[in-house]
């Protein structure tokens, strides 16, 4: 395994600013919107995409083109207006759960390959919309404010202590010890770089390109 397996993201990020243009005017109308997005899920199930020459394309894209429409639209306004959040929110947990199962179980019921994540992340905003307190969490906001660096380090955690991160051989458990060392990781480098005003450095190299160019 390769340290480079992170970087999966950056080929996606790359293909998402090159059809940019596209996703926001298909995003503009409500109605072209929803057809669009129902498209570019169903569109995972082609063979061309996942096998064939098309399998370049990055299955994580119909999740950011979510997150425009959801902008675009006032999706969380709409949602927060709801009544009977509790039932919604153990409602969406319960489909969150199944999801996942029918994900990992495609034995229970055949396993169709569209874009999961795009629905689980769906499932995820609408949580977050009807318990506007999750939102306003300090551990989710600190967790934000070092998201980059997790992206960063945790495959190389991954592949540092592999023996520790699976041995408990639970899905759950696994996750929250992976989860957990990655956030503590993270912190540690947050502090070194703060230490060594890394960001002035940063910015200072920043200049210099734009200096030469």
């Amino acid at each position: 395994q390769s340290y480079l397996s992170t970087w999966w993201f950056n080929k996606m990020i790359i293909q998402l600013y090159l059809i940019f243009p596209l996703l926001f005017l298909l995003s503009k109308n409500k109605i072209v919107a929803i057809i669009s997005t129902v498209l570019f899920l169903i569109l995972q199930l082609s063979p061309a995409v996942q096998y064939g020459p098309f399998c370049v394309i990055e299955g994580g894209i119909p999740s950011f083109y979510l997150g425009m429409v959801f902008a675009k639209h006032s999706f969380i306004p709409n949602v927060r207006a709801l009544r009977n959040r509790l039932f919604l929110t153990l409602t969406l947990l319960m489909a969150c759960l199944g999801l996942a199962l029918m994900h990992q179980s495609p034995n229970i019921i055949p396993y169709v390959a569209i874009d999961i994540r795009a629905i689980i992340a769906t499932i995820i905003v609408c949580i977050v919309a009807l318990n506007p307190w999750i939102s306003r969490s300090q551990l989710l906001v600190y967790v934000g404010s070092i998201s980059s660096i997790m992206y960063l380090t945790h495959t190389l955690i991954q592949i540092i202590i592999p023996n520790i991160l699976f041995a408990p051989q639970h899905p759950i458990l696994i996750f929250g010890i992976f989860l957990t060392i990655t956030i503590i990781f993270s912190s540690i480098v947050k502090y070194l770089m703060k230490v060594t005003q890394f960001t002035k450095v940063q910015e200072y190299c920043k200049f210099l390109v734009q200096k030469a160019l």
